[in-house]
């Protein structure tokens, strides 16, 4: 999950630890990260 705002409000932070409790692991993804975003791997073919 990235962190935007609906994933960080009040009832996505009680779904969060209600999921830790259950071991579910979540994963963050980093603010940016152009090579795992697939547009930003096309614009840099079309742009060069």
């Amino acid at each position: 999950m990235d962190r935007a705002f609906i994933y960080t409000r009040d009832k996505m932070s009680e779904k969060l630890s209600e999921w830790k409790e259950k071991k579910l692991e979540i994963f963050w993804c980093q603010t940016y990260s152009p090579k795992h975003n697939l547009i930003e791997i096309l614009w840099k073919f079309i742009k060069y």
